[in-house]
């Protein structure tokens, strides 16, 4: 991995995200991160920035503006917030760059509403 730190909270949890992650990584040819197993995003285009792929945000790389990419340990149905998603297991968490993870979690939360109201409106047609 990079020089990166871990989060001070758990950081196992993380690890074991990373390490999935490095492992799954898509290579680029040519690229100096292919030195070092880098665990890379796993958004695959829930973030609607790059659907049909995965987001090539790799931990520790720098980005033109706004210093290193630090991944982040989030659940893959990011509509799962607070304690309950601290409770879930490893599998079912994603490593998610910052972009990804802010983008995906509003079309998560957009849809989750949306289903709501649809749900809402067919019981009204009810009574």
């Amino acid at each position: 991995m990079s020089e990166c730190r871990p989060p001070l909270v758990a950081a196992a949890i993380w690890q074991a995200v990373m390490d999935r992650a490095s492992r799954s990584r898509e290579p680029v040819p040519g690229s100096v991160f292919d030195r070092e197993p880098a665990a890379q995003c796993e958004c695959t285009g829930q973030c609607g920035k790059h659907t049909g792929a995965r987001c090539p945000h790799t931990h520790g790389e720098y980005r033109k503006h706004g210093g290193p990419v630090r991944l982040v340990a989030a659940p893959a149905d990011l509509v799962i917030e607070g304690t309950a998603a601290m409770r879930l297991p490893v599998e079912q968490l994603l490593a998610w760059c910052p972009s990804c993870h802010t983008a995906a979690g509003k079309v998560a939360r957009r849809q989750a509403a949306a289903a709501a109201v649809d749900v809402l409106m067919s019981a009204e047609t009810l009574f």
